[in-house]
């Protein structure tokens, strides 16, 4: 008897329960950057400390040889060397990370495929009409769907990143179902 309560309960969503509901979702990040964005940002990244630490290196240099004199004394000049050859570190250091994502970007590629064709599979329009309240809000009924789809997802393919889970759903949806 207490577990018909208990689903009476879930059914009848109070609209302050809507609202919580519809407020945590939208507290949560949900960017997910794919591993192609992010080796594109570090790449970028890279190069520009590295060009701005060379660039400053010189600069340092064509003062201390008096070609123009805008920095004067020597702890100014060891102040900005120290800085420059920071941004050198960062931008080697960038370019490690950036190596190191370039090796999963195939592997992350293949999975979002297997997950996009599980999609087309099963996510269909019967299937989303058999999961969908119309006794509450278009919005949570839209949040109780991607719930739905997201942990049949991690059944299927194991722990994943949530945000990424969501991407991919968000964007199969968008592209299948908002015409």
């Amino acid at each position: 008897d207490d577990v018909a309560e208990g689903s009476d309960e879930a059914s009848n969503d109070s609209p302050d329960d809507e609202d919580a509901k519809i407020k945590s979702l939208l507290s949560e990040s949900g960017a997910y950057v794919t591993k192609a964005e992010k080796y594109q940002d570090y790449v970028g990244s890279r190069y520009v400390f590295l060009l701005l630490g060379l660039l400053g290196l010189i600069f340092v240099f064509l003062n201390v040889i008096e070609v123009f004199s805008i920095l004067y004394g020597l702890f100014p000049n060891l102040i900005m060397t120290a800085l420059f050859i920071f941004f050198i570190y960062i931008g080697l250091s960038t370019g490690k990370k950036a190596k190191q994502i370039k090796k999963e970007i195939d592997e992350e590629n293949q999975l979002t495929e297997k997950i996009n064709e599980w999609l087309r599979t099963n996510v269909t329009e019967e299937f989303l009409a058999s999961i969908s309240n119309p006794n509450v809000s278009e919005e949570l009924d839209y949040i109780k769907k991607t719930d739905t789809i997201r942990d049949m997802l991690i059944k299927e393919f194991g722990e994943q990143n949530v945000n990424y889970l969501d991407r991919l759903i968000e964007e199969y949806y968008t592209a299948t179902f908002d015409k």
